[in-house]
Order: C-alpha cells, then structure tokens, then sequence
C-alpha cells in the first residue's frame, strides 16, 4: 500500500494536453503538490505542462505508481504493460467497469488478474484515487479552482464515492480542518475498505479515521479489523444504501451490495466504531476527534457571553442520556466570584456577559479545567460582541492547549467564519449548533468507554 502514498515516481497513462480532459486535470494536480518523479504517457508524445510525453509505457522512466485515465477497454493492456515494466501500485480512474454489469464486469477481472500476475495493488476503477497532503500525491481530476484541498492535519477518509469524498475534503477545506490521506476506492476491484483501514490503522499522523460505505462484500473481515484499529485510534463509519432506494442507488453507482442495515449498525458498533447517521455529524466528528482528546466523562461546563445560545445548548443536553449539566465545585466558583466582576452569572452555564472580554474567559476557563466536576468545555461565543469581536485575535491562545476538551460553538456570517477558521487552524474545533455539539460529544464518549473496556 505505501506506494500509493509514498511513490519516487507516478506515471500517468492517458495524459491529455487538452486542458478538458481527465489526464490533463491529474497532471495538473500532481504538479500542484508532488515534488517526486511524473512521467506522462500518450502514444501522440509531445509536451503536457512543460514535461516530455513518453510515446508508450515501454518508453517512460520506471515509476512505482501509475494513474490510469484511459477508456475502460483499454485499462487491461495498460495494466499488463506497466507491471512488465516493474510496476506496483495503481489508481484506475476510469469508469466502465463493473458499475456497468456485463463487458464491464468482464473486463475489470481482467484487469485484477493481470495485475496480480505482477504482484500489483489497484485502487478502483471508477474513483478519484488518493490525497497525501504529506507526501504530496494528489491524483483527482477535480481542478484546484473548483474544487479546495485541505492543508495538512490528523483526519483520513475511505470512501467508497468520489462525490461524497469530493464533499468532505471541501467541507473540512472550508471549515480550516487538515487531514493526513484520503482514499476514494470506487468499485474496489483489488483494494477495499479493509486494506485501507489496515493501512491507516499505523499511520502517525491520522489520529482519526472516517469511512464512507455503500456495501460490503468481507463483513466479518471488515470487523474484526476494526475492532483491531478501535483500540489505537477512533473510527467514524457513515453507511449508506439502508433503504430500498438507497441500495438499488449503490447498486448502480458502484455495484455494491448493500447489507441489512440495522444489523450491520449494530455490529460496526460491537466494534467500536462510531456510527454517524448525517454526513454533517460524521464530518463534525472528524472535525473534533482530531484535534481534541477524548472526554474522560460527559459532565459539561459551558462559559458563554451570549446566553440565548446556551439555554438552547442546555435544553439538547437535557434530552442525552450520556451528556450533563456539570456541577461546579465551590472552590471553581469562589475562585471565579474573586476575579470577575458581580454582573457574571456563576450557574452554569457560566454567563460572562456582553461586557466579557478575552480576560474574562480566560479567567473562567482557568478555573474549570482544574474543577474535576468537569469534563468538557464548551465555550458559546457571540463573536459579533464588541469587546470580543475587536480582539478575536487573542482566543486563539486563550482557548488553546487547555488540560481538558474544548469545543467553541458560534455561528454568523463571514466575520464569523473567518474567524472560525483560525481557531480551527489553532486546535480548537468549532461547531455551529447545539444540537450538533451534543451528538458530537456522546460519540467522544463512545469511544471513551470503548477504550476503558477494550484496551
């Protein structure tokens, strides 16, 4: 698998240098970011982008990944010629295969059994293929100007559809969340979700894995490796397909066949994975699982200069089962009534007022995370409040490195969200609604008990 993330050279059969063509969009997007070798290859030769085009594979330099863009009939060749020429890892991007049923069932077995004839891995076909933003290997053939990569940071995705993993790098994109790789896996002709996840499992940087399903064919497999992976390393599964409609979608989409729903939600959960029913929430956990540690309970302290928010954040608790209103020790709260003026509410939530400035939660917030009655800030910020609005700078070291778990929850317009972002960008995650920081911290604690039992 390593040559798929980390290759000295990538050849990309079916370079194009119309600027409209798949082959030309991965050239693009490997130039972009990938410092290592590329070698394009078209039987019209000539230059793409300024590099030489080699007139056949025969001809290229010898690299150890090939991106393949090319018309589905014509993928098994290419196969059989790259892995004579000591191939070893490749990324079919065309479509046509299985997907289609009939020849194209036909020829994507043709195209495993050459590979592996060669001792070759494929990822796909019909996928965008992979994101390093370490390593810098990008093959999508979405252009940069339509579609934003994320920077670097601790989420990886497996995703059985392009377009969904196309939403959440935009997603975690916009909302300033970096990740470590991501793999669109298509058809899974060769690679599948258990490769993958087995992959990730002993990655550094991915502190959080995140998958995106339609249909599994190795169910116990997939199971017992991720309750393998569940000990090192949290997993959220988004699983699709769990209706009639849903499954006959999949079917078409990328052949897969779905499972019965209820009955494989439950076993991912035996598991230890943490099971998202809205791509929004599956996304948010990613957000918070990489940048947080794990709560060690579900006892909240919120600090607030907005209390509206908070009685609205208050009710959601009100209604978990896991997450509660924490009771803060009287030393928290004499420590507080000694450093803050009388106008602040000292219940929680902790209201500082319009009047709070960055001091004030910095005051509030030294307190709580030493009071043991305490799991889990979060801290409910009305940043369009002056005087936080003009010295938004500071939160960043105020809420930064805190002994405990941390979420801010705000939301606006474009003030807002830029500012969101450099929070994000600093380690704190942001989260926009109550109803979303609640569910987030329940699968935290999921985890959490997960662990205790299992590690």
């Amino acid at each position: 698998m390593k040559e798929f993330f980390n290759p000295y050279g990538i050849m990309v059969i079916g370079a194009s240098a119309n600027p409209e063509k798949i082959g030309h969009v991965v050239m693009e997007s490997l130039l972009n970011s990938f410092k290592g070798k590329i070698c394009p290859v078209n039987p019209r030769g000539g230059e793409v982008l300024g590099l030489k085009v080699y007139e056949s594979i025969e001809k290229s330099p010898k690299c150890d990944l090939a991106v393949i863009a090319l018309p589905a009939e014509k993928v098994p060749d290419a196969v059989e010629s790259f892995g004579k020429h000591g191939g070893k890892a490749i990324i079919v991007i065309s479509g046509g295969f299985r997907e289609l049923g009939g020849r194209g069932s036909e020829l994507e077995k043709e195209m495993v059994k050459r590979a592996r004839k060669y001792g070759m891995r494929i990822i796909g076909p019909n996928c965008i293929g992979v994101l390093d933003t370490y390593s810098g290997v990008d093959t999508f053939f979405q252009p940069r100007y339509a579609m934003k990569r994320p920077g670097k940071g601790h989420v990886s995705i497996i995703t059985q559809s392009g377009a969904v993993g196309i939403i959440a790098l935009e997603w975690l994109a916009e909302k300033g969340v970096g990740i470590d790789k991501f793999i669109s896996y298509g058809n899974k002709a060769d690679v599948n979700e258990i490769d993958a996840l087995e992959y990730l499992a002993d990655e550094e940087n991915t502190r959080v894995i995140g998958i995106y399903m339609e249909g599994i064919e190795r169910g116990r497999e997939f199971l017992r490796v991720l309750k393998e992976v569940t000990v090192k390393k949290p997993v959220v599964i988004i699983k699709a397909g769990t209706t009639a409609h849903g499954a006959r979608a999949a079917r078409s989409h990328t052949g897969s066949l779905a499972t019965d729903a209820a009955v494989f939600r439950g076993a991912l959960k035996q598991h230890g994975a943490i099971v998202a029913d809205e791509l929004e929430i599956f996304l948010e956990n990613l957000n918070f699982l990489s940048l947080q540690e794990l709560p060690d309970g579900g006892k909240v302290a919120i600090i607030t200069n907005g209390a509206g928010p908070c009685v609205l954040l208050s009710d959601k608790i009100g209604e978990s089962d896991k997450v509660f209103m924490a009771r803060l020790s009287r030393d928290t709260i004499e420590g507080m009534e000694a450093e803050l003026p009388p106008i602040v509410s000292l219940d929680n939530p902790i209201d500082l007022t319009g009047s709070a400035g960055p001091e004030w939660f910095d005051t509030a917030i030294s307190h709580i995370e030493n009071d043991r009655n305490a799991d889990i800030m979060v801290v409910a910020l009305t940043l369009q409040d002056e005087p936080v609005a003009a010295n938004w700078e500071e939160f960043t070291r105020i809420l930064s490195g805190r002994k405990k778990p941390i979420i801010v929850m705000t939301s606006g317009g474009e003030f807002t969200k830029r500012v969101s972002r450099e929070l994000q960008r600093s380690g704190i995650p942001v989260i926009e609604y109550p109803d979303a920081v609640v569910r987030v911290i329940e699968s935290a604690l999921f985890s959490t008990e997960w662990l205790e039992i299992h590690r």
